[in-house]
This record gives structure tokens, sequence and C-alpha cells, in this order.
């Protein structure tokens, strides 16, 4: 058996709660090392001619740390190291998506060898300072809010998890009105992409690479061949409530328009925002954001 390299986030919260998973995994050629993020190229530099494949256990933050640095540090030309994630945060949406779970014999299997290759490319973005960023879930307007106000108020009731994100996007739109008004008001927002252009305002946006949400939550429905799937709310969309019902059994459609959403499969985005957006679990602020995607990574998942 090849060596893995284990990337273990001790920080992550069910990490952090239960301990790690991988580190009782380890085979007596493989390494362990816990994350530096803000030196992780350099930390996996010495790794990359030695794997085949890197574990991850962590959240969507030590996901995406560990995608960047995989881009930001093997050449165009070069393979990419296959990526096994092991969920260990909060949310956990990109392992969720790809079926993966913290059962130590699949897990098991999976360093083994058996499973199969699944090619997902990443959102790459350049911000209006040059730097660049790598995520997998991209959101603005009442989003971010929303996150905000599950950080600030139901994690303290001991909610976590995609429960939590729940309870806000339904306290969002079933919540008194003065607190739809400040989670759903319109904010300034202009998005170009190869199919559209729409604004000057909006509620909330949602890009991303994933083919889904959590479960079966699947919000679009958009025409086109890009690897981004995008959703925007204009700011005079309504009936939130029903959008999200039929977001919820995966029957999100071109009836959802009329209502004032728009959904469509781009290539690439230029946006103008004077907001805080959401970039798997982190926020952050850039005036102008562009937006493209990555070459493929390589996940390996149960078959």
């Amino acid at each position: 058996m090849s060596l893995t390299l284990m990337v273990i986030n001790p920080l992550a919260g069910r990490v952090a709660r239960g301990g790690s998973l991988l580190a009782a995994l380890k085979g007596r050629k493989d390494e362990i090392i816990e994350p530096d993020f803000s030196r992780l190229t350099e930390q996996l530099r010495p790794y990359l001619e030695r794997v085949e494949t890197i574990a991850v256990e962590g959240g969507d933050g030590t996901v995406t740390g560990v995608a960047h640095a995989l881009l930001e540090g093997v050449p165009g030309g070069e393979p990419l190291p296959r990526l096994i994630i092991v969920p260990g945060g909060t949310t956990d949406l990109v392992a969720s998506v790809l079926g993966m779970s913290r059962s130590e014999e699949k897990i098991a299997k999976l360093i083994a060898g058996t499973g199969r290759d699944t090619n997902l490319p990443a959102l790459r973005l350049v911000l209006s300072s040059g730097e660049t960023r790598t995520g997998f879930f991209l959101a603005s307007g009442s989003i971010p809010r929303a996150a905000i106000y599950c950080r600030e108020v139901i994690h303290e009731r001991g909610v976590t998890g995609m429960g939590s994100v729940a309870l806000a996007v339904l306290s969002s739109v079933l919540g008194s009105k003065e607190h739809r008004r400040r989670i759903l008001a319109p904010t300034p927002f202009r998005m170009d992409t190869d199919s559209t252009s729409e604004g000057p305002e909006h509620r909330f946006s949602i890009l991303t690479t994933l083919p889904h949400l959590t479960g079966k939550f699947a919000p679009f429905w958009g025409s086109g061949e890009g690897p981004i799937n995008m959703l925007m709310a204009k700011a005079e969309s309504r009936n939130l409530t029903g959008a999200l019902a039929k977001a919820a059994v995966g029957a999100a459609g071109p009836g959802l328009e009329k209502y004032g959403y728009v959904s469509e499969r781009v290539e690439a985005a230029a946006i103008e925002h004077d907001g805080t957006y959401l970039l798997d679990g982190e926020m952050f602020e850039s005036a102008t954001l562009q937006v493209t995607t990555s070459r493929p990574l390589i996940f390996r998942t149960s078959s």
C-alpha cells in the first residue's frame, strides 16, 4: 500500500469534540500533519512527489484550504493527489455531497484503494485586492446574514451543523416582520456572466460547483454547459417559503422565475457587491469579484 498523507485539523468541530478517526487508521508508512493555513502550500510541498493520496479530516474550511494549497503548489501539467474527505467539521457540505461519512470501515477501504474517483472543480475567486481564494460554495446577501445569525444566536443554544443552517433559513422566512426585513432586505449587487446580467440589487446569490447542496436540496435548474451552478433572488423576489419547499425535494424549476429567481449554469461571473460574502463557512468582503473554476480535483468516494 502506498503512503497516505493524513491532514488532520484538531480544531475542527467533531475532531475537537470526539478525536480523530484518521489517526486511528494511520499505517506504518503513513504520515500525519496538522495544517498551518498561513503556509499550507509550503507545508504540503515536501510530500507532493511522494504521495498519491491525501486524506483530509476537518470541515469545509479544511477541505478548501488543502484544495487551494494543491492548486497553488502543483504545476498545471502534473497530476494532483487524490483526496479522501473525512467529515469532521460543523456543516461538512462538500463531504455530504460526495456521500462521505465518519465510518472507520469505509474510510479504511478508501485508503486501501477501493472506491471510485469523482472529478470536481473548485471555484476560483480573484478579489479586488488581487488575492485569490478557492472554495466550493459562495453566497452573498441574506445567506451570510443568516449565517451570522447562526453563529450569534442558534449555536449558543447548542444546535450545530446543517440543523443550524436550516433553523436560520426558517427563522428568516417565518420569523417576525422586523427579522425578515433585516435578513432578507435587498442589497446593491451586480453580476455579469457569460449568459446573463443581473442587478442593481438582489436578496441573495449562490454560486457553486457542487451538483446540489445537502441531502436532496437542489435549488438549481438553469440551462447552459458551464461548471458553475448559479442561483440569484432578485430584489423583488417573493414566495421564498414555496421556493425552499420545492428545492428541498429537488423540484426547483423554471416555474420559480415568475417569482424573481434566476438560475443558470455558467463558465464565469464578474460581481460587484457592497456587502459580505460567505465562502465555505468563511466571511469576507470585496468590492469586485471575478469567479471562474479550477482544474478538476480528484476525490476518492465509496462505490
